[in-house]
């Protein structure tokens, strides 16, 4: 059974971009709805086409990694899985493993592959690409991008559970990546 008849769909010509930017390009495309009407769709996608990766790390004593950012949209600071864009090039784990170091400093040397994951796919094409990080260690080193603050904090599994429970542990990828990981254990 297909279900191709109830999503709208995009009029010849209707995909219109509105704004780019370095990182996302933000278009609307003329539609025609499941009823036959014309509409209209907003949505966005990351600029370079390559998608994103978040890494679960957790260190040798099995404590998780995590840190803790603003986000404008929300206008609140939030604990999450460090993660980023796919840059030209990179697989989705090289994106993982350089996304773990610029934010936290940590490498690890033992990587899982957690899956894909569509972000928000009512708004987003972008599809995430999730690591587990079995082994992450500290090197020192960090290179955040210019004007991101990271607050890295080092948390064991009840303290993430407790944070998920309060929400001080809200972004979407971050619980769906703590999933996937619960979701290995069973």
């Amino acid at each position: 059974m297909t279900d191709s008849h109830d999503y709208p769909r995009t009029q010849p010509d209707g995909e219109h971009l509105v704004y780019e930017t370095p990182w996302w390009d933000f278009y609307y495309d003329d539609t025609i709805r499941s009823n036959g009407s014309p509409g209209k769709y907003a949505w966005a996608k990351i600029h370079s086409g390559n998608g994103g990766a978040m890494v679960v790390p957790v260190t040798p004593s099995g404590r998780c990694l995590m840190i803790k950012l603003f986000r404008y949209p929300a206008k609140r600071y939030m604990w999450e899985f460090p993660a980023g864009m796919i840059e030209d090039g990179e697989t989705p784990e090289e994106g993982g493993q350089r996304e773990l170091l610029e934010e936290t400093g940590y490498a690890s040397e033992t990587w899982s592959d957690l899956g894909p994951i569509y972000q928000n796919p009512a708004s987003h094409t972008n599809l995430c690409h999730l690591w587990l990080a079995d082994d992450a260690t500290p090197t020192g080193a960090t290179s955040p991008g210019a004007g991101e603050h990271i607050q890295a904090l080092v948390m064991s599994e009840a303290e993430v559970v407790v944070a998920v429970r309060d929400g001080r542990i809200a972004h979407p990828l971050t619980l769906a990546a703590l999933s996937r990981v619960l979701d290995l254990r069973v």
